[in-house]
């Protein structure tokens, strides 16, 4: 449902502030959550490499990936927008093998052709 209420609330709005919006409404959640928890002393134990790659996935995915996603919701069709967004995998897939060097197989090689030909076909 969070595409559809994207698209209703983005009609009048710049997704940048629609983006900044859903992200305060996130991060508050998040922090009630925490302290309902009482988890927030894991943030003083968190170590400088974590951290960092921690910021750099919420840089790429909440803040870029998700900036352009509003941008695509705001001007395409929803229903379009969600399944190229849902590619995201096959991205993943290809770095987790240069990158964390995980291995090839021929469930994972289907699984990318099944999304690429989702991708195709829906683009028609």
């Amino acid at each position: 449902m969070a595409p559809i209420f994207g698209k209703l609330g983005l009609a009048k709005t710049d997704p940048m502030i629609g983006l900044s919006i859903r992200t305060l409404v996130t991060v508050l959640f998040l922090l009630i959550t925490l302290g309902a928890r009482n988890e927030f002393h894991q943030f003083l134990t968190l170590d400088k490499f974590s951290l960092g790659m921690l910021a750099l996935e919420g840089l790429f995915a909440s803040a870029l990936g998700h900036l352009f996603y509003f941008y695509a919701l705001k001007f395409g069709e929803a229903s379009r927008i969600t399944f190229i967004m849902a590619a995201y995998p096959l991205v993943t897939y290809i770095a987790a093998m240069i990158i964390l060097k995980e291995g090839f197989s021929l469930t994972k090689l289907g699984g990318a052709v099944f999304i690429l030909a989702g991708v195709f076909l829906l683009t028609k």
